[in-house]
Protein backbone atom coordinates (compact mmCIF):
# COMPACT_ATOMS: atom_id res chain seq x y z
CA UNK A 1 0.00 0.00 0.00
CA UNK A 2 2.61 2.38 1.18
CA UNK A 3 4.39 1.51 -2.18
CA UNK A 4 1.64 2.40 -4.42
CA UNK A 5 0.84 5.99 -2.45
CA UNK A 6 4.72 6.70 -3.04
CA UNK A 7 4.23 5.83 -6.74
CA UNK A 8 1.34 7.96 -6.78
CA UNK A 9 3.06 11.16 -5.26
CA UNK A 10 6.09 10.75 -7.61
CA UNK A 11 3.71 10.51 -10.61
CA UNK A 12 1.78 13.56 -9.55
CA UNK A 13 5.25 15.46 -8.36
CA UNK A 14 6.99 14.54 -11.91
CA UNK A 15 3.91 15.99 -13.11
CA UNK A 16 3.88 19.11 -11.80
CA UNK A 17 7.14 19.54 -12.68
CA UNK A 18 6.37 18.87 -16.23
CA UNK A 19 3.59 21.51 -16.79
CA UNK A 20 5.51 24.20 -14.40
CA UNK A 21 7.60 24.69 -17.83
CA UNK A 22 11.19 25.04 -15.14
CA UNK A 23 13.79 23.33 -15.38
CA UNK A 24 13.10 19.81 -13.95
CA UNK A 25 14.89 20.01 -10.24
CA UNK A 26 17.07 16.62 -9.84
CA UNK A 27 16.73 15.47 -5.82
CA UNK A 28 19.97 15.17 -4.05
CA UNK A 29 21.21 11.40 -4.75
CA UNK A 30 20.80 10.29 -1.13
CA UNK A 31 17.14 11.26 -1.47
CA UNK A 32 15.57 7.81 -0.92
CA UNK A 33 11.73 7.00 -2.32
CA UNK A 34 10.42 7.58 0.46
CA UNK A 35 11.54 11.10 1.55
CA UNK A 36 10.18 11.20 -2.87
CA UNK A 37 6.77 10.44 -1.46
CA UNK A 38 6.47 13.36 0.76
CA UNK A 39 7.68 15.74 -1.19
CA UNK A 40 4.77 18.47 -0.74
CA UNK A 41 6.34 21.50 -2.62
CA UNK A 42 9.74 22.36 -4.99
CA UNK A 43 10.73 25.87 -4.49
CA UNK A 44 12.77 27.86 -6.87
CA UNK A 45 14.12 31.09 -6.11
CA UNK A 46 15.88 33.47 -8.21
CA UNK A 47 18.17 35.70 -6.82
CA UNK A 48 19.38 38.41 -8.41
CA UNK A 49 20.02 42.28 -7.50
CA UNK A 50 16.02 43.18 -8.36
CA UNK A 51 14.99 40.50 -6.04
CA UNK A 52 17.18 40.99 -3.59
CA UNK A 53 15.43 45.02 -3.59
CA UNK A 54 12.16 43.14 -3.29
CA UNK A 55 13.44 41.74 -0.32
CA UNK A 56 14.95 45.15 1.51
CA UNK A 57 11.34 46.62 0.16
CA UNK A 58 9.52 43.60 2.54
CA UNK A 59 11.59 44.30 5.25
CA UNK A 60 11.37 48.14 5.38
CA UNK A 61 6.93 47.59 4.85
CA UNK A 62 7.06 45.46 7.92
CA UNK A 63 4.66 45.96 10.76
CA UNK A 64 5.76 47.67 12.87
CA UNK A 65 8.22 49.27 11.12
CA UNK A 66 6.55 51.15 8.27
CA UNK A 67 4.46 52.76 11.16
CA UNK A 68 7.54 54.88 11.76
CA UNK A 69 7.70 55.90 7.80
CA UNK A 70 3.89 56.04 8.02
CA UNK A 71 4.32 58.41 11.03
CA UNK A 72 6.75 60.41 9.74
CA UNK A 73 5.14 61.22 6.43
CA UNK A 74 2.47 62.19 8.91
CA UNK A 75 4.38 64.56 10.57
CA UNK A 76 5.45 66.66 7.57
CA UNK A 77 2.08 66.52 6.52
CA UNK A 78 0.52 67.49 9.67
CA UNK A 79 3.31 70.52 10.07
CA UNK A 80 2.30 71.79 5.81
CA UNK A 81 -0.94 72.09 7.52
CA UNK A 82 -0.25 73.78 10.49
CA UNK A 83 1.42 76.55 8.21
CA UNK A 84 -0.99 76.43 6.24
CA UNK A 85 -3.91 77.24 8.77
CA UNK A 86 -1.69 79.64 10.83
CA UNK A 87 -0.48 81.74 7.96
CA UNK A 88 -2.69 81.32 4.79
CA UNK A 89 -0.99 79.16 2.28
CA UNK A 90 2.16 79.28 2.74
CA UNK A 91 5.85 78.29 0.91
CA UNK A 92 6.16 75.93 4.57
CA UNK A 93 2.82 74.77 4.11
CA UNK A 94 3.60 73.56 0.87
CA UNK A 95 7.01 72.20 1.04
CA UNK A 96 6.48 70.20 4.26
CA UNK A 97 3.67 67.79 2.81
CA UNK A 98 5.97 67.49 -0.66
CA UNK A 99 9.23 66.38 1.89
CA UNK A 100 6.85 63.83 3.79
CA UNK A 101 5.89 62.82 0.14
CA UNK A 102 8.93 62.74 -1.16
CA UNK A 103 12.01 62.75 0.86
CA UNK A 104 11.26 60.05 2.92
CA UNK A 105 10.29 57.29 0.17
CA UNK A 106 13.22 58.39 -1.76
CA UNK A 107 15.81 58.17 1.83
CA UNK A 108 14.33 54.60 1.88
CA UNK A 109 14.44 53.57 -1.76
CA UNK A 110 18.25 54.73 -1.88
CA UNK A 111 18.84 52.68 1.60
CA UNK A 112 16.90 49.54 -0.18
CA UNK A 113 19.60 49.78 -3.04
CA UNK A 114 22.34 50.14 -0.67
CA UNK A 115 21.05 46.97 1.55
CA UNK A 116 20.60 44.81 -1.70
CA UNK A 117 24.12 45.81 -3.41
CA UNK A 118 25.79 44.95 -0.24
CA UNK A 119 23.84 41.40 0.46
CA UNK A 120 25.03 40.53 -3.45
CA UNK A 121 28.83 41.76 -2.29
CA UNK A 122 28.47 39.27 0.70
CA UNK A 123 27.13 36.24 -1.63
CA UNK A 124 29.90 36.83 -3.99
CA UNK A 125 32.53 36.21 -1.10
CA UNK A 126 31.06 32.82 -0.47
CA UNK A 127 31.61 32.49 -4.58
CA UNK A 128 28.18 33.16 -5.71
CA UNK A 129 28.81 35.34 -8.27
CA UNK A 130 25.83 37.14 -10.92
CA UNK A 131 22.04 35.66 -10.81
CA UNK A 132 22.15 32.47 -9.18
CA UNK A 133 18.66 30.43 -7.92
CA UNK A 134 18.36 28.34 -5.19
CA UNK A 135 16.43 25.25 -4.89
CA UNK A 136 14.09 24.52 -2.01
CA UNK A 137 12.11 20.89 -1.43
CA UNK A 138 9.90 21.02 1.45
CA UNK A 139 9.42 17.23 2.41
CA UNK A 140 10.07 15.37 5.57
CA UNK A 141 12.70 18.21 6.02
CA UNK A 142 13.87 20.94 3.70
CA UNK A 143 16.52 20.23 1.35
CA UNK A 144 18.18 24.09 0.03
CA UNK A 145 20.56 23.70 -2.80
CA UNK A 146 22.42 26.59 -4.56
CA UNK A 147 23.03 26.37 -8.24
CA UNK A 148 26.01 27.99 -8.00
CA UNK A 149 28.10 26.66 -5.56
CA UNK A 150 26.12 23.48 -5.63
CA UNK A 151 25.77 23.23 -1.75
CA UNK A 152 23.38 20.91 -0.77
CA UNK A 153 22.10 21.95 2.80
CA UNK A 154 19.12 20.24 5.56
CA UNK A 155 16.73 22.01 7.87
CA UNK A 156 14.26 20.79 10.52
CA UNK A 157 10.97 22.14 10.36
CA UNK A 158 11.97 22.88 14.32
CA UNK A 159 14.11 25.28 13.45
CA UNK A 160 11.76 27.54 12.17
CA UNK A 161 11.24 30.43 14.26
CA UNK A 162 7.97 32.52 11.91
CA UNK A 163 7.04 33.09 8.91
CA UNK A 164 5.40 35.87 7.27
CA UNK A 165 4.58 37.04 3.43
CA UNK A 166 5.30 40.17 2.12
CA UNK A 167 5.45 41.52 -1.53
CA UNK A 168 4.91 38.55 -2.96
CA UNK A 169 7.59 36.99 -1.13
CA UNK A 170 7.82 34.46 1.49
CA UNK A 171 10.19 35.15 4.35
CA UNK A 172 11.23 32.64 6.72
CA UNK A 173 13.39 33.16 9.81
CA UNK A 174 14.81 30.26 11.85
CA UNK A 175 15.91 30.60 15.27
CA UNK A 176 20.09 30.47 13.82
CA UNK A 177 19.08 33.86 12.55
CA UNK A 178 18.95 33.55 8.67
CA UNK A 179 16.15 33.53 6.17
CA UNK A 180 14.93 31.54 3.26
CA UNK A 181 13.12 33.66 0.45
CA UNK A 182 10.72 32.00 -1.75
CA UNK A 183 10.04 33.46 -4.93
CA UNK A 184 6.19 32.17 -5.51
CA UNK A 185 7.15 32.28 -9.42
CA UNK A 186 9.30 29.40 -8.24
CA UNK A 187 6.08 27.10 -7.19
CA UNK A 188 5.03 24.16 -9.05
CA UNK A 189 2.17 23.61 -6.86
CA UNK A 190 -0.01 25.36 -4.95
CA UNK A 191 -0.67 28.83 -4.36
CA UNK A 192 1.33 31.20 -1.69
CA UNK A 193 -1.47 31.33 1.08
CA UNK A 194 -2.28 27.75 0.39
CA UNK A 195 1.74 26.85 0.94
CA UNK A 196 1.70 29.07 4.19
CA UNK A 197 -0.63 27.21 6.09
CA UNK A 198 0.65 23.62 4.75
CA UNK A 199 4.12 24.87 6.46
CA UNK A 200 2.40 26.00 9.50
CA UNK A 201 0.29 23.34 9.74
CA UNK A 202 3.64 20.95 9.32
CA UNK A 203 5.57 23.01 11.84
CA UNK A 204 2.74 22.38 14.74
CA UNK A 205 3.11 18.93 14.33
CA UNK A 206 6.70 19.11 14.47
Amino acid sequence: MNDINSKSESEKLKSNVADSKEEVIALPQDTNEETLSEVKYIVRSKYSEKFLLRYAWANTLRFPIVLVHIMSILAFIGAGIYYIVSANISFMGIAFPILGLILIPGMLFIANISVAKTMKKAYEKYGMVGDFTVDFIFGSNIIMRNSSTKMVSIFEYSDIKRMFSSLGLIIIETHKGYRILLDTKGFLKGERDVFTKDIVKIIRKK
